[in-house]
């Protein structure tokens, strides 16, 4: 049958969720929070079909074809080195969450992951028990 979830696909949001869970798994359970509060409709639909959401986070990054240029700052060109172009706004931010004691990686991920909006990725990191040393 025709997947519901399709138009996802198509969703710059979804394209970096997914990098994001391909990269740390355990963060989707914020991320869905998260979507739930912006958009509950699109978390009602996911959780309808949990499979199919699944199955399209878990495909490889690269079978998007086309889509893969519009995502821009990531190239798969040279997988050891990933730049991700930010604005000095930005990388204020960044710095900011990482004075919170997270590692670099884990703010990258959580800022991008909560759509550069430091607040939500502040609490996002906060909520999140890591074991981290």
């Amino acid at each position: 049958g025709e997947n519901p979830l399709e138009f996802l696909r198509e969703q710059p949001q979804f394209q970096n969720m997914r990098q994001v869970i391909q990269q740390n798994p355990a963060l989707l359970p914020a991320l869905l929070q998260q979507l739930g509060q912006e958009n509950p409709q699109l978390l009602q639909q996911i959780s309808q079909h949990q499979e199919q959401f699944i199955q399209m986070l878990n495909e490889p990054l690269g079978e998007l074809g086309d889509l893969e240029g519009e995502m821009g700052a990531i190239g798969d060109e040279s997988p050891q080195m990933n730049y991700i172009q930010v604005t000095p706004q930005e990388k204020e931010a960044i710095e900011r969450l990482k004075a919170l004691g997270f590692p670099e990686s884990l703010v990258i991920q959580a800022y991008f992951a909560c759509e550069k909006n430091e607040n939500l990725a502040a609490n996002f990191l906060l909520s999140q028990n890591f074991d981290d040393d």
